[in-house]
């Protein structure tokens, strides 16, 4: 009797040891798995970032064929000039201010936030006469500030020079906004910011003795002097 206890028991630990092994190799098996269903996340992740990306570069460089643009995708804190022009700026009946203005893109998401927000400044909304991915068809509005912030010209008074600020917004889902900054100019005012079939007409009065008058075409994917 004593030896058939002694059987049971033993084999009640077989079985225990057996049941404990299989919940181990259970428990590996489900690690496992777990392990590669997360390493399937992360693939589909990727590809979900890779797509958006994918879509965003193709939303940005659609352009036609026969586009002309000189805009290009920045990255924080950079800038390009994208356009330049020689200027002669009467200062007074003595002085002239000969010197090269630009057009910059630049990527300057405060200064755009401001600009965005700022209140007293020229708005104007080029509305598209049709649809479709090409940004040429694409609605937006382009906001001006000029701001006095360049070094100041050699002259007892009115010496600042100005920079004018222009910000893109295109209002199609999907575009981003694009800064630009014209530099340098004499007394720079905005005498007129009207639409065209072209695009947006940007006029700036500068210099003084005469005024004269500075165009500037703008649209999302081009920005530039008009001579």
């Amino acid at each position: 009797m004593k030896i058939k206890y002694t059987f049971l028991i033993f084999l009640y630990y077989l079985l225990g040891c057996s049941n404990q092994k299989v919940s181990e190799e259970k428990l590996k098996e489900l690690e496992f798995q777990l392990k590669e269903k997360n390493k399937q996340v992360t693939q589909l992740k990727n590809q979900i970032r890779q797509q958006q990306n994918s879509q965003e570069t193709e939303i940005w460089y659609a352009f036609e064929p026969t586009t002309e643009y000189n805009i290009i995708r920045l990255g924080s804190g950079e800038s390009k000039v994208i356009d330049t022009i020689e200027l002669v700026d009467s200062v007074d009946v003595n002085y002239n201010f000969e010197h090269e203005t630009t057009i910059s893109q630049l990527k300057d998401n405060r200064t755009a936030s401001i600009l965005a927000n700022f209140i007293e400044f020229e708005e104007t909304l080029h509305r598209s006469n049709g649809y479709g991915p090409e940004i040429s068809q694409t609605s937006y509005n382009v906001k001006t500030l000029i701001l006095c912030e360049e070094e100041g010209l050699p002259i007892e008074t009115e010496n600042c020079t100005n920079n004018v600020y222009i910000l893109v917004e295109p209002t199609e889902l999907g575009y981003e906004n694009n800064l630009f900054i014209v530099s340098r100019l004499f007394r720079a005012v905005v005498k007129s910011q009207t639409d065209s079939n072209d695009g947006i007409i940007l006029t700036i009065e500068h210099s003084r003795f005469p005024r004269k008058e500075l165009k500037i075409l703008i649209r999302p994917e081009l920005v530039k002097f008009i001579e």
